[in-house]
């Protein structure tokens, strides 16, 4: 097969319908966000988005989270994790959110995130303040089997992982 077939050939190939509706899902979502107006429609969005499977919100979860190529603002994101994320998602990775956007992220994880088995905070820079927010949320995050908390577990958060994590099997 010749380069040129190659390249045409990816240029062609068909996104799968999952992966088209849940892209007409991202830009309904991000439409409706730029639209709202009162809580009233705020809450109704979140009504309807909360009636998606746990797994198409979790992969709607994870573009808005994920920052590599699109050119959405920090206040957008964090709208639409407050819209998507709930108790039945198992699993988040936020990815270089703005330091302004850190204690509001922490307090999603502890009041919405009780069962998650797997947080990643790889692309989050925590100061002092917010690593002990998350310490203080760890109690209500007893269900995580994987944490990774890069540059932030100090000897304090540690004792704290060790204590209220018992099911924890891998820490970075």
């Amino acid at each position: 097969v010749s380069r040129h077939s190659r390249r045409f050939y990816r240029a062609k190939m068909v996104r799968s319908l999952t992966d088209w509706c849940l892209r007409r899902l991202f830009v309904l979502l991000c439409n409706s966000l730029d639209d709202l107006d009162t809580e009233e429609e705020r809450h109704e969005l979140r009504e309807y988005f909360l009636r998606l499977e746990p797994s198409c919100r979790h992969d709607l979860l994870h573009l808005f989270t994920i920052h590599q190529g699109m050119d959405l603002d920090d206040d957008l994101r964090m709208d639409a994790i407050d819209i998507l994320f709930s108790n039945d998602i198992d699993h988040l990775t936020p990815d270089n959110f703005s330091a302004a956007f850190h204690s509001r992220l922490v307090s999603y994880i502890r009041d919405r995130g009780t069962r998650l088995k797997t947080l990643n905070l790889t692309g989050i820079w925590m100061d002092s303040k917010d690593a002990h927010h998350l310490k203080r949320a760890l109690p209500s995050l007893s269900r995580l089997v994987t944490l990774v908390i890069p540059y932030i577990a100090d000897d304090e958060m540690l004792g704290a992982i060790a204590r209220c994590l018992t099911q924890l099997r891998y820490l970075d």
